[in-house]
């Protein structure tokens, strides 16, 4: 695909007609069938390639940290004149808009800022009553946050040029088919205002494809032959942390008036895997804290002794999501008081959290 120019192709598209299809309803559809046809080319040259997702908000603490930013993945940051040098992309020379080694620049010197977690995007998927307000969530929070960290070409009007933007756009398309599934009425629903003013409608042509909108709302056939992994349940240990730590448990950890206001379907009890996005991984200062709780705890002589030691290991808190740059907003032509709305709303979310006692199994 490199050799003969794909990506080249893609980055061009996106960029020639980047104004249409940002902040606006138009966002999800077009990045729907655009990551469809990545895929597709991918299949010329191999007919099992599949197009994979990066669950990035589990990442959400130290995004540098994951394990797709390694040499055996999709490499890590930028070195010398901000070039990657390793991963699948290492030493490429892009084509588009002019030749160029790829490049990435964290937004935080070797690291990268926090973004939003797991619970921020179940806490979107729960609360959203409407699509536009659901992709606004989105695409002002993880989708932007993403880019602006990675940086480089992923914070460029041809973003495509690395492969972050495809395993980025993917997990973009598999939230929203969680919301869709959330509700019957999720699934055909689709509001806002289109860049020339005109409402949103199903009747819309996507933009470069000129199919009907509403053919995009539903995958699994036709152009959107694809499915995503269904209902993972919690591993063993992740249950058990659970029962003994409730601080890491929403439903537990959590007062009925911050679960009302933020994880609303978790007090009613309409809950399932499809109205949340909390994968049943750890983070490593999640285990520690478990860990550490476990040896605390079983060495105890009592609840009261157990309660004291896990005083003296201390709760770790949810980091704040970085805010994105003023470069990266003018770039979208953003509404800066809008935005700023979108973030005074997840800084609160993590305030809220964090004043409750609530440990992230993401740290």
């Amino acid at each position: 695909m490199y050799d003969l120019g794909w990506f080249t192709w893609f980055a061009y598209i996106h960029e020639k007609f980047f104004d249409p299809i940002h902040f606006v309803p138009m966002f999800l559809p077009f990045h729907r069938m655009f990551a469809a046809d990545f895929e597709r080319v991918g299949q010329m040259f191999h007919p099992k390639f599949m197009l994979p997702y990066w669950d990035s908000a589990r990442d959400f603490s130290d995004p540098a940290a994951s394990q797709v930013f390694t040499s055996s993945y999709a490499g890590g940051n930028g070195r010398g004149n901000n070039c990657v040098v390793d991963g699948m992309q290492g030493q490429w020379t892009m084509g588009f808009p002019t030749k160029h080694c790829l490049q990435r620049i964290f937004n935080n010197g070797a690291k990268i800022k926090s973004w939003e977690s797991p619970e921020r995007i179940s806490n979107i998927l729960m609360t959203s009553t409407t699509y536009d307000s659901f992709r606004n969530n989105l695409e002002y929070g993880l989708h932007a946050s993403i880019h602006n960290g990675i940086a480089g070409d992923m914070s460029s009007k041809h973003s495509p040029n690395d492969i972050f933007f495809f395993l980025h756009h993917s997990n973009m398309d598999r939230i929203w088919w969680k919301w869709q599934n959330i509700q019957a009425q999720n699934m055909y629903a689709y509001s806002g205002i289109n860049k020339d003013g005109s409402a949103a409608k199903l009747s819309d042509k996507v933009t470069v494809y000129n199919d009907q909108l509403a053919n995009t709302m539903k995958i699994g056939y036709g152009n959107l032959c694809y499915v995503y992994d269904g209902e993972v349940k919690p591993a063993k240990k992740r249950q058990e942390a659970s029962e003994m730590l409730p601080e890491m448990n929403l439903a537990s950890a959590l007062s009925s008036q911050v679960l009302n206001e933020y994880f609303p379907l978790l007090l009613n009890g309409n809950i399932g895997a499809k109205a949340t996005d909390l994968p049943p991984n750890f983070g490593q200062t999640s285990m520690d804290y478990i860990n550490q709780h476990y040896s605390s705890s079983n060495s105890a002589a009592s609840v009261q002794s157990a309660a004291s030691a896990q005083k003296r290991i201390g709760k770790p808190k949810m980091p704040m999501p970085g805010r994105l740059s003023d470069a990266w907003l003018n770039m979208h032509d953003v509404d800066v008081n809008k935005y700023d709305t979108y973030y005074n709303t997840s800084v609160s979310f993590v305030n809220a959290l964090n004043s409750q006692g609530y440990v992230s199994p993401y740290l």
